[in-house]
């Protein structure tokens, strides 16, 4: 698994200027394919398809663990009413 930290002293997390050495890093870290079942992919697909039907343009973040703990989006990075 890839570790940002390994970048040491670079701040890139709320840079405002480009952050190649991050996209770098990224690009050559070994990858390795995420193996998955092809049931498992239909039955994603199966509620993600129900949770767009029933939300509409409303993003899924279900299944995120800790989410709870996340800092609330700031407004204008929102693209549709908040419920």
């Amino acid at each position: 698994m890839a570790d940002l930290r390994n970048l040491g002293d670079y701040d890139w997390r709320l840079s405002e200027k480009n952050v190649w050495r991050v996209e770098r890093y990224l690009l050559d870290y070994p990858h390795r394919p995420i193996r998955s079942s092809g049931a498992r992919i239909r039955r994603l697909r199966r509620a993600y398809r129900a949770y767009r039907a029933r939300y509409g343009a409303l993003k899924p973040v279900y299944g995120y663990e800790g989410r709870e703990t996340w800092t609330e989006l700031p407004a204008h990075f929102w693209n549709v009413p908040r419920r």
